[in-house]
């Protein structure tokens, strides 16, 4: 049993004193419990540490593989959040495009991109890019556009998208749309498309 022993003469007097015994187990058993509340604590803190570790490295290999699959793709691939502002070009659609994605917001996505109606002469209004309409939330399938690069060849493409399905189950998760811009050159051109200005 833990104890406390203590003792001194009365101040007035050299004859006479005080001495005391406190027993102390509760105390020392709650020193004793904080310790190892703390130490228990430390080692969560490690514990979960390494697993944040772990995940925030699991989450890097898979944003690398993503992007590699994104990367080897051949179908062009975009995407943009809630606002329009485009997130996402794959290297396919830089090469479509002949330009890396730009933060641009739809209105200006025609001229930036040179998309054009099949006919290859009119610039395609916002409303028909097949990405503002995926992000109006119509379904777009095999969409015809022509892209015309300032530099490169003219490219009829088919173009499929839709919004995430995410967005209607928690509403706090961005909203994007992404389009699938796959090259039809199989379609007879019905046009000699025009250089652009």
């Amino acid at each position: 049993m833990p104890i406390l022993i203590g003792g001194a003469f009365l101040e007035e007097s050299r004859q006479y004193g005080v001495s005391f015994v406190l027993d102390i187990t509760e105390r020392k058993q709650a020193e004793l419990a904080l310790k190892q509340a703390h130490n228990e604590l430390e080692l969560r803190v490690e514990q979960r540490t390494a697993e944040l570790s772990n995940a925030k490295a699991a989450l890097v290999r898979e944003q690398e593989f993503l992007n590699a699959v994104l990367d080897n793709v051949n179908a062009g691939i975009v995407a943009c959040d809630s606002d329009g502002v485009l997130t996402l070009f794959n290297r396919a659609t830089r090469e479509f495009h002949g330009l890396p994605e730009q933060a641009l917001p739809p209105e200006q996505w025609t001229e930036a991109y040179n998309l054009f109606l099949p006919d290859g002469q009119t610039p395609l209004p916002k409303e028909q890019i097949p990405l503002f309409r995926a992000l109006q939330g119509e379904y777009v399938h095999n969409q015809e556009m022509m892209i015309l690069p300032r530099q490169g060849s003219a490219r009829m493409v088919l173009a499929s998208g839709q919004r995430s399905p995410t967005h209607r189950a928690r509403n706090w998760e961005p909203l994007w749309s992404c389009t699938t811009l796959q090259s039809a050159n199989r379609l007879k051109p019905r046009f000699t498309p025009s250089t652009p200005n």
